[in-house]
């Protein structure tokens, strides 16, 4: 039954294992190894369902009993510790994670060697950790020394490669590094079609990740077009409300908003936040980050009042947390307040987001960029209208430099520089430099995008004299 069990995992028969695994388990003696083990097998089936608080009881049940009988350095004993810091990280639980992962990896390494593939999955793991607590070149360190451990022992081809692969583009990801990112993430996609099927679960979500690349590229139409396909795979293959599908439909969501396709993003925001919420409750993280995009989707909209009070809730009860998990929701819960002209509570918000971003990625860094041009409009509208010039500026010269000059987030910015000079008194400035951008904006945003409508409507207008302009946010 153990060999139809793994045979069910693997063909993601998950329903089926589960109930083999229970069998199994009520077959055993409870206090014997067997049993132990067969509990360990349930705890993997049930994880493989994303059910991880069950999950994490049998495999706690599991690591007790082993470290009274064997000792906390037994290999055994290690490998269910082991086990829990794997679903620690399923759970984005990254600081706990790193508590119990950290001392795992030193001891496997000594008692089972750097090689041995428990050490991997550990070493693996932690690496997960570490990139979601920004800590990226010990993150990169250990995921390059897996990877090429991998290649030697396993091949290129086989799906631990491919994780460490798909882990390491990732990082590569968050650190800004998206040309690195998307070649990465292009060869580990034609290696799991290749290897597992186009339609298999990891090679739809490697398909899903590549969405933020395209994101971080500014790239927003081709990933409105991607997320569409993988989206509905998904749904079709694993379900409408599993956590991977819901991942997906959230970036999907995110590249339409950013191409002014608000009708579209908005009931994909709405449920996201709704399963989220059912899911891991109203105080987690990710619940927390979808409501800051619903809030955003309310917002361009028209629905004010809906984002200003669902804004509100968001910021009244997550505190701001130097994480990537956090910092683009940060941003989007500014961008809300900014636009429902809350300028003195987007104000304390943004000068505190930019001061951490700035510690924590630097001041070149995509989100800390978007948080200064963010910044600025908030002055703007407090009627600084000289510092927020400046800031503007150096939003701009970062972005075109970082970015690169067609990058939306550069565009956008650009926009607002020329709309704050605009209002001080530099009226044919700033529209020469909106008939310069133009092009770029409709190609990069599409003709749907506030910005684009904006910019269309204030050059059509330029012989009139302009009063309040409304602002718009990267």
């Amino acid at each position: 039954m153990a060999g139809l069990l793994a045979t069910c995992r693997a063909q993601g028969q998950y329903n089926e294992a589960e109930k083999l695994a229970r069998q199994i388990l009520e077959g055993r003696e409870p206090k014997g190894d067997q049993s132990l083990a067969a509990k360990s097998d349930l705890a993997r089936v049930l994880a493989d369902q994303s059910r991880y608080d069950e999950a994490k009881v049998l495999v706690t049940e599991v690591m007790v009993q082993r470290r009274w009988e064997l000792g906390a350095n037994h290999p055994d004993t290690l490998a269910s510790t082991a086990e829990l810091g794997a679903i620690l990280v399923c759970q984005a639980q990254w600081e706990k994670s790193e508590q119990v992962l950290g001392p795992v990896m030193v001891q496997m390494n000594q008692n089972l060697g750097k090689d041995h593939r428990y050490t991997l999955s550990v070493t693996s793991n932690l690496a997960k950790a570490y990139v979601h607590l920004e800590r990226y070149e010990k993150a990169e360190k250990l995921q390059l020394e897996v990877l090429n451990t991998r290649k030697q022992i396993l091949g290129e081809e086989h799906p631990d490669t491919l994780d460490s692969l798909d882990d390491l583009a990732l990082t590569y990801c968050r650190r800004g590094g998206f040309a690195k990112a998307e070649e990465l993430q292009l060869a580990l996609i034609n290696s799991r079609a290749k290897v597992l099927g186009v339609k298999h679960r990891d090679t739809l979500n490697a398909r899903a990740r590549l969405l933020e690349t395209y994101d971080g590229q500014g790239r927003y139409l081709e990933a409105v077009q991607l997320g569409k396909l993988v989206v509905e795979e998904m749904k079709e293959i694993m379900g409408e409300e599993h956590p991977d599908t819901i991942t997906a439909m959230g970036r999907w969501a995110w590249a339409y908003s950013q191409v002014g396709q608000h009708a579209d993003a908005h009931p994909l925001n709405v449920q996201v936040a709704k399963t989220l919420e059912q899911k891991l409750g109203p105080d987690d993280p990710q619940t927390l980050e979808a409501k800051a995009d619903l809030a955003l989707s309310y917002v361009q909209m028209g629905d004010l009042e809906s984002g200003k009070k669902l804004a509100g809730e968001v910021f009244g009860r997550q505190l701001l947390v130097s994480s990537y998990s956090t910092r683009q929701w940060i941003n989007n819960l500014c961008t809300v307040l900014i636009n429902v002209g809350d300028f003195d509570e987007a104000a304390k918000l943004g000068i505190q987001a930019l001061s951490e971003f700035e510690k924590v990625v630097g001041p070149n860094h995509h989100d800390t960029i978007v948080a200064t041009s963010n910044l600025a409009l908030v002055y703007n509208g407090q009627r600084k209208h000289e510092e927020a010039a400046r800031l503007a500026q150096k939003a701009v010269e970062k972005s075109s430099v970082q970015l690169g000059q067609d990058h939306p987030v550069s565009l956008v910015s650009t926009f607002n520089l020329a709309l704050i000079k605009f209002e001080l008194g530099e009226q044919e400035g700033a529209l020469d430099v909106w008939r310069q951008i133009l092009p770029s904006i409709r190609a990069k945003l599409g003709e749907n995008h506030d910005v684009t409508i904006k910019c269309k409507v204030y050059l059509e207008k330029f012989t009139q004299r302009s009063g309040f302009l409304n602002q718009a946010t990267p």
